[in-house]
């Protein structure tokens, strides 16, 4: 996916949204952690507070672990819904997948990968219930099959029975023909 991609319109009920890739949030980040570092001492002096250098330090290291606090709650959130689903999916369990993950206002490849299972889970059901179809249609054709199997057992048992007869008069006769002929 491109950095921002507008989604093609809203999904069941949810507000159209704008792609926004994992690298571009990291990227907005560190832009709001270096304007933290250079802008907060600035408006710190203009309120007339001295602030030093290590002040912009500890500025930029608590504005930057504020964000990775919550951009790591947002991934895990994401990464263990995702995981769940992964799970049941391994486990056969091909229920709806929507809602597991929510939907995110700046949707990213996780929210991508998300969509990607869901619709693999509608095609694994749709090809589950294709095989079911083709089972019951092979075991009703298989017991045709066996009807039929038996059908011809039985007339190849007449015709061994007739043909056995037939050898049996063709026995005889030529028993009396060498009777005759002697």
């Amino acid at each position: 996916f491109p950095p921002f991609e507008r989604q093609a319109g809203p999904r069941k009920g949810r507000y159209a949204a704008v792609h926004v890739s994992l690298t571009a949030k990291f990227v907005i980040g560190s832009f709001v952690v270096a304007g933290a570092t250079s802008l907060l001492p600035d408006l710190a002096r203009s309120f007339g507070i001295a602030f030093s250098t290590w002040g912009t330090l500890f500025v930029a290291l608590g504005v930057g672990g504020i964000i990775g606090f919550f951009l790591s709650r947002m991934f895990g959130v994401k990464f263990d819904a995702l995981k769940r689903t992964t799970d049941r999916i391994r486990e056969g369990d091909l229920r709806e997948v929507d809602g597991v993950v929510r939907a995110s206002r700046l949707p990213d490849e996780m929210d991508a990968l998300h969509q990607g299972l869901a619709e693999m889970v509608v095609r694994l059901r749709q090809l589950v219930a294709h095989v079911q179809q083709t089972s019951r249609t092979v075991a009703v054709s298989s017991t045709g099959l066996e009807v039929g199997l038996a059908e011809l057992r039985q007339m190849n048992e007449g015709v061994s029975a007739t043909v056995e007869k037939v050898a049996q008069g063709v026995a005889q006769e030529q028993e009396l023909l060498g009777q005759a002929s002697h």
